[in-house]
């Protein structure tokens, strides 16, 4: 088993725009995280079987992501951006 596998960048680029594109609560962001590690446990697929230090490192790289999504959202909005002629 492997501390880092290539699910771990999945799990980074989807958290990365889930807290880029969409305004979920950190709280609720979290409960998911760690729920689906959890869930994986049980899933009958070979993807899903993975380590203890595999499935914590997948947690922070889905915090990691998720952070710097709503940091690149809220600093980087086209809002922000005045056009001018």
């Amino acid at each position: 088993m492997e501390f880092i596998n290539e699910y771990t960048l999945v799990h980074f680029l989807l958290c990365f725009g889930i807290g880029r594109i969409t305004k979920l609560n950190v709280i609720w962001f979290l409960i998911l995280s760690i729920g689906w590690e959890f869930v994986e446990t049980f899933l009958p697929f070979h993807l899903a079987v993975e380590s203890y230090s595999n499935k914590l490192m997948d947690i922070i790289a889905n915090t990691v992501g998720y952070f710097l999504g709503r940091y690149f959202r809220i600093n980087f909005s086209m809002n922000k951006w005045k056009w001018s002629n």
